[in-house]
């Protein structure tokens, strides 16, 4: 895909309710008590609720990110988002990236993902995970020819069979185990250089 190379900026966007909120559309639990992030100040605090929010919820859109921007580069800004959230720019070489998200939000959710490159712009908006609701929409814009993608089942449905088919010896990984390492290697190294930013900053 013609973004994929030529990608020149990428960026994550993330909103969200408290999970507890789509917990209860997808189940029929009862008598419980969600655990709240817990109070906390200072950069100590922040730098480890900004390492959480990385290998918590950035860690979702890892892999994609990845796909338009291989390495992480230069983080020229980091900071936690309270309650739970983060805000981050890198770059590398003439690529940019922003990733944002903040968690506790409002309903509706919002869950965005856009790579643009110099003829071509990615744009996808993810349906909540939790609620069996479809896949994301995703449009395709290149030069004045807009095409959107969309599918009856989830990408969580898909992995899940996928999965299945793995383990009973049906399939072989779509993504290979040295890929996923790279993806998580990807977002400890955010999470690391993120929480220095953070701490250095007082």
């Amino acid at each position: 895909m013609e973004t994929r190379e030529t990608a020149r900026f990428v960026q994550s966007a993330i909103y969200l309710p408290g999970n507890d909120v789509f917990i209860n559309q997808a189940t029929n639990l009862r008598n419980t008590h969600p655990a709240g992030r817990g109070g906390g100040d200072g950069a100590a605090f922040s730098a480890k609720m900004f390492e959480a929010a990385m290998l918590g919820l950035a860690i979702h859109n890892i892999p994609l990110i990845r796909n338009y921007f291989p390495s992480v580069g230069v983080m020229l800004s980091a900071c936690h988002i309270k309650p739970f959230g983060y805000s981050v720019l890198l770059a590398d070489g003439e690529r940019s990236a922003s990733l944002q998200a903040l968690m506790p939000g409002a309903w509706p959710p919002k869950w965005r993902f856009k790579a643009v490159g110099e003829r071509a712009q990615l744009s996808i908006e993810f349906p909540p995970s939790n609620v069996l609701s479809g896949s994301g929409r995703a449009t395709l814009l290149l030069d004045d020819d807009a095409r959107t993608f969309s599918f009856r089942e989830s990408g969580y449905e898909l992995q899940w069979r996928h999965l299945h088919d793995v383990v009973a010896g049906q399939a072989d990984l779509i993504i290979p185990f040295d890929v996923a390492l790279d993806d998580l290697e990807f977002a400890l190294s955010l999470a690391r250089t993120g929480s220095e930013i953070i701490r250095s900053a007082t």
